[in-house]
């Protein structure tokens, strides 16, 4: 039985469209493959081929263009949906020579579509991602939330490069330990949608969920060097099943994997429901606000970003070419800034704590004690605070006191602190009480 021809594969045949794709995919596959579904849907919707596209007359391509605009713009389309079919045949008319002069306007072209639905997450958000991750998520989502990097950085289109070992050189492959802090992350051009080589850094946190996630490789028997994925794949669903080369066995995970890895953590959380890449926003969010008040600068924020900017323009052509003062600066900046990243430490035991008792039904209650516990004193009571002192934990912790639950001294103890302050809160209300009903 033969094969069905697919529609790339038939566009493919198109007279001149192969070199125009190649041309493209040149710079980057991804962009390739949107800009040839773009001119495909430009064409169906027209009732033509890319041929015929190409022969007909720059007057009647420009009128064509125009009717397409107004016919997507009353079907409902994204401004962004129409501009960028609008580019990509624009793109076709001008690698056959009939490239159109008139701009072709597209009404609110510059209004992100999903600004009021999608926003950037906070602090709260991020932790419920990273509290619904494997260790292999947890390491993707710092990469993004604490480094700034971009999806492809991690694990390119067709899961045939990505992030190294090698790419972090404040990492000891023998004793899998950072040598300072703050790790830096060089992202090589090909991995940069500037095409430019960078680094940012990656926070304290970031490094310990990093340093678990390797040791469990390493646990399992894989060797790691230089060369090996930060983001290993683990079995190999093709990256893109258009890619016949990404369909062999390879390391590196794809920026398909990582975005559907991103998304289930991001389902699984309560309150955020925005896409993976929101997640770089969050970076550049909390490195606005530690630009505005002055804490790293505007160029630095720029550069660890990936984009192209001043820093990037002064050394223009690797890593290696800033002075040392200039590195140790930016380091500075971005300890300064990554202070905003993170909840601090009494707030992160708070959660774990909020979890653990929102889990009780599925916990015991050994496990339980034990996780109250390992948290500070002043954690339990602002946690209680927070929660309005409901009667169900007042009743929970003085059994513990009671010893009902056989529990160890030191939990007793711990538990014993709650109940105090549960019976503080009780006779404030009781005072209260007192004072209203004397002023009737």
């Amino acid at each position: 039985m033969v094969g069905t021809e697919t529609k790339k594969a038939r566009l493919l045949r198109e007279v001149g469209v192969r070199k125009w794709y190649d041309q493209i995919r040149e710079k980057s596959y991804a962009s390739a493959e949107v800009e040839l579904r773009r001119l495909s849907r430009f064409c169906d919707l027209n009732h033509v081929t890319p041929t015929l596209l190409a022969w007909q007359s720059k007057k009647k391509s420009e009128a064509m263009l125009g009717d397409t605009v107004t016919v997507l713009e009353k079907r409902g389309s994204s401004p962004g949906y129409v501009l960028g079919i609008v580019k990509a045949t624009k793109s076709w008319l001008d690698h056959n020579g009939k490239g159109i002069d008139r701009t072709i306007r597209v009404p609110n072209a510059g209004v992100p579509a999903l600004l009021g639905k999608e926003g950037i997450p906070l602090q709260r958000d991020i932790e419920e991602i990273l509290g619904e991750c494997d260790s292999r998520g947890k390491v993707a989502v710092s990469l993004l939330a604490y480094s700034g990097l971009r999806i492809e950085s991690l694990g390119n289109t067709e899961g045939s490069d990505g992030l190294v070992l090698g790419d972090l050189p404040d990492l000891n492959l023998s004793d899998l330990a950072f040598r300072s802090a703050l790790a830096r992350v060089i992202v090589r051009s090909p991995l940069s949608k500037e095409h430019h080589d960078y680094f940012s850094y990656l926070n304290g946190r970031g490094c310990r969920y990093l340093t678990n996630y390797l040791k469990e490789r390493k646990a399992d028997g894989e060797e790691l060097v230089p060369r090996s994925p930060v983001i290993r794949a683990t079995g190999r669903k093709a990256a893109s099943k258009l890619v016949p080369e990404a369909k062999k066995e390879t390391p590196f995970v794809s920026a398909a994997t990582v975005s559907d890895m991103i998304r289930r953590a991001i389902q699984k959380s309560s309150s955020y429901r925005g896409k993976p890449t929101a997640l770089r926003l969050y970076f550049g969010a909390q490195t606005l606000a530690a630009e505005n008040s002055g804490q790293i600068l505007r160029s630095f924020r720029t550069f660890f970003m990936g984009r192209k900017g001043e820093l990037e323009r002064r050394y223009a052509h690797g890593r290696n070419t800033f002075p040392p003062d200039l590195m140790e600066q930016m380091a500075k900046d971005y300890a300064r800034a990554s202070e905003c990243f993170v909840l601090s430490p009494a707030e992160v035991e708070m959660k774990e704590s909020i979890k653990a008792l929102e889990d009780k039904s599925n916990m015991s209650v050994k496990e339980l004690e034990t996780r109250i516990a390992e948290a500070q004193k002043e954690t339990i009571i602002a946690l209680v605070q927070g929660l309005g002192y409901p009667r169900s934990m007042y009743v929970f912790f003085r059994g513990i006191v009671k010893d009902r639950d056989g529990s160890t001294p030191v939990h007793a103890e711990l538990a014993k602190t709650v109940v105090d302050a549960f019976a503080g809160h009780y006779r404030q209300q009781a005072a209260s009480r007192r004072e209203k009903r004397a002023t009737r």
